[in-house]
């Protein structure tokens, strides 16, 4: 399988459904574990009822990849929609496709000096949860969130995912108010 820099599937050996410019932006190399995430979670939406004048309004997440990391962007109505986006972003990083049901939760109490320091601990602290208990997040069941603490109850499962992310960085970082909505930007290394 190669995967196409371009589209959000993975084709076959001989590149069958990837147009030669495709190919030819990346190199032959072995294919790493993460690049099924890059063309799988490209784009992902989820529409909230009830955004201005009553309307939906859709939020939005997408993991970009860069050489040795994994750059999350989300745009989403509302702050707590960023942390539940980012919630389900790392899920979708981290599935085994297990079927195992989402029993286990974990209590997070989380302080940082501003949201987009937040944001990246909230991250991180998922990521360890992945590495050293196996748990995997599916959901928030519960949030409080300010400019400077989080708590939170995160659902998920126990399973083995994949040790992908090493750290969560500080380069780009950002979560902000844009447009009557909510940017947050932050990348993982990988």
């Amino acid at each position: 399988m190669t995967v196409c820099p371009t589209a959000a599937v993975a084709t076959s050996r001989n590149g069958a459904g990837c147009s030669e410019s495709d190919q030819a932006h990346r190199p032959d190399r072995p294919r790493r574990r993460h690049d099924t995430y890059h063309a799988t979670f490209r784009r992902n939406k989820r529409t909230v009822s009830g955004g201005p004048a009553g309307g939906n309004v859709v939020g939005v997440f997408r993991w970009d990849e860069h050489t040795g990391e994994l750059a999350l962007a989300i745009e989403a109505p509302t702050a707590d929609a960023v942390y539940e986006d980012a919630v389900r972003a790392m899920a979708q990083l981290l599935d085994e496709d297990d079927d195992t049901p989402a029993t286990a939760t974990r209590e997070l109490a989380l302080d940082a000096p501003d949201r987009p320091r937040l944001l990246a601990e909230l991250l991180a602290e998922l990521a360890f949860l992945a590495e050293t208990e196996g748990f995997v997040p599916v959901a928030l069941e519960r949030l409080a969130a300010g400019e400077r603490r989080l708590e939170a109850t995160v659902r998920g499962r126990i399973g083995a995912p994949p040790h992908l992310v090493k750290a969560v960085t500080y380069h780009r970082l950002a979560f902000d108010g844009a447009d009557g909505g909510w940017r947050a930007s932050v990348v993982l290394d990988v």
